[in-house]
């Protein structure tokens, strides 16, 4: 174990906290490297962290835990509870947020498309608004998966309209406090004081920067805990004392149902998967510089978790190869790789298409969406079509067709052929229309 941390575990390097459980017995936990480098704050058990998509097990068992108490239904048109969403034709319910079969575009890369940082104030209601100007899905409820964090957020926003309490007291009186994980809250006041809190960085040019963000929105991430919390959260695991209890735990670990039937590995905030012939469930988040990961052997009792405030770390693998130190008699070396699925877009990059200066020059000009409430500007730089969006350092676009150019693999614009409006796509965002303000 030591030698796994030996990275980290030094003088002006941040690191992370963690523990090993097995049976509800602790084997072993701490902390390696510095929670806070101002004033050389070691990381340590009780470091708090922030848990970025860990949360969303919390948000997603708040789901559960309404429905017991006859407040929902997971079932319910999520537009019983938001009218301001449009009608898409379909039934957008409970359980596709949770399951992310939703099809809603991910707020997150919204934000950042119409031209925010994530050093600018996310404002609840502005978030909503931007949510309901969308005009279409990505894709019919149910059809498909994929991960947006709009769900989990209007989820939180739920739990305020259906109890009048914001899901962190909510969470507090129905999870927290019964287990006495008093160092965890879901922080929706960016000015709070939390004991303890690590920081978070980022390496730029070898050189370790601190990341802020303004950023209190809860439901997909928000969560605030540390490793001696999350050691009763595990423990609860197997005996819950949440709601129902073990009933509660079923609907908490069932899978999502596509709808021609296929099952999905996403179940509510938590992922069903498989490492070296055994059974897993956990989750892994990510922002700013915080990473973390909670991996669980259900069927062994074991389960290991990573809290890391370094950006560069990965203690989704970190928590396999710890792993491979405690369960090396059972597990079977064989497979992908422990990372494959998360390295594995699933996508081919598209090829380069060579374009003169005088075609580029054609789809310079002002375009506007409705949708994000922003415009955006392209013009000749280098002999390439630039796109500059308020705030935000301009993006030079590579041609792959006639009319199409993307900024990466994820990133696609297609122009129509008249250059008056043109369909923008990422990985989570699709169809996003803009049309030409100039002439």
């Amino acid at each position: 174990m030591d030698k796994l941390l030996l990275e980290w575990n030094k003088s002006g390097s941040p690191g992370g906290s963690f523990a090993v459980i097995k049976d509800g017995k602790v084997l072993y936990k701490g902390g390696f490297g510095y929670g806070n480098l101002d004033y050389d704050y070691p990381n340590a058990p009780n470091t708090v962290f922030y848990l970025a998509s860990v949360s969303k097990q919390f948000t997603a068992m708040s789901m559960a835990l309404l429905e017991e108490q006859g407040r929902i239904s997971l079932d319910d048109d999520i537009r019983k509870y938001f009218p301001e969403i449009p009608d898409y034709g379909y039934r957008v319910t409970i359980r596709n947020l949770i399951h992310h079969t939703s099809g809603l575009r991910d707020y997150l890369n919204l934000w950042v498309l119409k031209g925010r940082s994530y050093a600018d104030v996310f404002d609840e209601q502005e978030i909503i608004n931007l949510i309901a100007r969308q005009k279409a899905l990505n894709f019919k409820p149910g059809d498909q998966y994929m991960y947006s964090n709009s769900g989990y957020f209007l989820m939180a926003v739920l739990v305020k309209r259906v109890t009048g309490m914001s899901l962190r007291d909510y969470t507090n009186q129905y999870f927290f406090q019964p287990l006495e994980m008093n160092n965890t809250h879901f922080n929706d006041n960016r000015n709070m004081i939390i004991k303890n809190r690590a920081e978070s960085y980022v390496k730029n040019d070898s050189v370790l920067e601190r990341v802020h963000s303004s950023f209190d929105l809860v439901g997909s991430g928000g969560l605030y805990s540390n490793i001696d919390d999350l050691i009763l959260w595990d423990k609860n695991y197997y005996s819950n004392k949440i709601g129902s209890g073990e009933k509660l735990m079923e609907t908490i670990r069932a899978k999502g149902i596509l709808n021609n039937g296929d099952t999905l590995d996403y179940a509510f905030g938590l992922v069903h998967g498989e490492y070296k012939g055994l059974k897993t469930i956990g989750h892994s988040g990510g922002y700013l510089g915080f990473r973390t990961h909670m991996l669980r052997f259900p069927e062994q009792r074991f389960s290991v978790i990573i809290l890391a405030n370094l950006f560069s770390m990965k203690p989704s693998d970190l928590a396999r190869k710890i792993s491979d130190v405690y369960l090396a008699d059972i597990l079977v070396d064989s497979g992908p790789k422990a990372n494959e699925e998360e390295l594995s877009s699933g996508e081919l990059d598209e090829t380069d298409f060579n374009m003169d200066r005088q075609q580029i020059s054609k789809f310079s000009g002002t375009f506007f969406s409705s949708e994000l409430e922003t415009s955006y500007y392209f013009y000749m730089k280098n002999d390439s079509l630039t796109c500059q969006t308020r705030y935000l350092d301009p993006v030079t676009l590579k041609p792959t067709g006639p009319f199409t150019f993307k900024k990466d693999k994820w990133i696609t614009l297609e122009f129509d052929k008249n250059y008056k409006k043109f369909t923008l796509n990422t990985g989570r965002v699709k169809n996003i229309k803009f049309k030409r303000t100039n002439n």
